[in-house]
């Protein structure tokens, strides 16, 4: 029962507010329809055309600046007549315009506006308040870039309140961001956030930016900065960072883009993460001062790291050397109390397999091969394999050693 009255008191709200879209008998809004639509693009020579469904919020929300923009341009001296029009694509009779489809006017949401000049149409580009609307038109009528024109005013959310403007700078022109952010080498940071004036979220925002900036300017004084960039009028620069949706803010230190902020949120969350790039900042300038000390610290200590290197691999053979002739030497005194004979590389070979093996098996039979055991190709791979394992230290010295590179 509860559901049941819950659904038809939504379907009574639903109602009243598609009541939003109808047009009172003053309006100078036109409302057409399947049967007048193509005889009206016909008659009149520049025309705002608004597709529309009854029960889109958007739609509802746009008629009131709707009528009333077209009051105002009803009443302008302009050099062409400006009408404005709406058609509703959400009445199954109208859908036989086809107004959405690809080979139309090729549109997949409402409220979709297009200018009509001479029967042929563009999208609209201008906002959805009133004053926007009747400024965009006004443009087009006098035959004029709405853009440029735009450009020449310098919109922003923060240039034009005392109250904001006092603790955030609204961008200029590229110039302006050029100077301030790319050429700037003072000891400050600069937090810069990109937005467009027409988006909402952004317009919300506005309030939470002025008082997080209030908050970190009497924090840091002197040590940080707030910018906006009107990214609707100045794309360039917010599409040369990489800016791909509002509100976006970054911050920036001596000419570099340091860090994008992540979860953006109230005013609060704007003052720790500006806090935290505080420090990130210190610790930069810190870096910054001390890189040449840190490098001449760091190639002398690889160059000691080589020397050492050096040194250890010399002691190494050193020792290997020195190892083999006092194998050598012990294995000529056991040969001259035995008089047995050995080729050099046997002799070699036995004096180190001698002074390897346990001081207990030291003795002179061990000491001493045979005289009749022929030297074979096995024996020689066995040496080589007992060097190769030998010098095995020597080599990852040789290979650190080339390692070792002056910074």
């Amino acid at each position: 029962m509860k559901f049941i009255a819950f659904l038809f008191v939504f379907l009574l709200s639903a109602k009243a507010d598609e009541s939003l879209t109808i047009e009172p008998p003053d309006s100078r809004v036109n409302v057409l329809s399947y049967n007048n639509f193509d005889r009206f693009i016909q008659r009149n020579e520049l025309i705002l055309m608004e597709f529309y469904a009854p029960w889109c919020g958007h739609c509802q929300q746009l008629a009131a600046p709707y009528r009333e923009a077209a009051e105002q341009l009803e009443n302008l001296d302009l050099p062409r007549k400006v009408k404005l029009a709406k058609y509703n694509d959400g009445d199954e009779y109208n859908r036989q315009l086809r107004a959405g489809a690809p080979d139309m006017y090729n549109y997949t949401s409402y409220p979709s506006l297009f200018v009509f000049d001479k029967g042929e149409h563009t999208p609209y580009y201008g906002g959805r308040t009133a004053e926007d609307i009747v400024f965009y038109m006004t443009a087009v009528a006098k035959g004029l870039d709405p853009h440029e024109e735009e450009l020449k005013t310098k919109p922003g959310l923060y240039k034009d309140k005392p109250e904001f403007s006092k603790w955030v700078t609204d961008f200029q022109d590229e110039e302006l961001f050029e100077e301030q952010i790319w050429k700037n080498s003072e000891n400050k940071l600069r937090v810069v956030e990109y937005y467009s004036d027409r988006c909402p979220f952004c317009q919300s925002l506005a309030k939470e930016y002025v008082e997080a900036a209030s908050i970190v300017t009497e924090k840091f004084p002197g040590k940080v900065q707030f910018h906006g960039v009107n990214s609707r009028i100045f794309y360039d620069i917010a599409e040369s960072q990489g800016i791909t949706g509002y509100p976006w803010v970054s911050f920036y230190y001596k000419g570099e883009k340091v860090e994008d902020m992540a979860g953006l949120g109230g005013a609060d969350s704007i003052v720790n993460w500006v806090s935290e790039a505080r420090g990130c900042s210190c610790m930069i300038r810190f870096c910054n001062s001390y890189t040449y000390h840190v490098s001449c610290i760091t190639y002398h200590v690889n160059t000691m790291s080589c020397y050492c290197i050096v040194m250890i691999g010399l002691t190494a053979q050193i020792q290997i050397s020195l190892f083999v002739v006092r194998s050598v030497r012990t294995l000529n005194s056991t040969m001259m109390r035995t008089g047995s004979v050995l080729s050099p590389p046997r002799k070699v070979w036995v004096a180190v397999q001698t002074l390897l093996k346990p001081a207990e098996t030291k003795t002179r039979e061990s000491a001493v091969c045979p005289t009749t055991k022929p030297w074979t190709r096995r024996s020689s791979r066995n040496l080589l394999v007992k060097w190769t394992r030998l010098l095995r230290p020597l080599r990852s010295f040789w290979l650190e050693l080339q390692t070792c590179r002056r910074p």
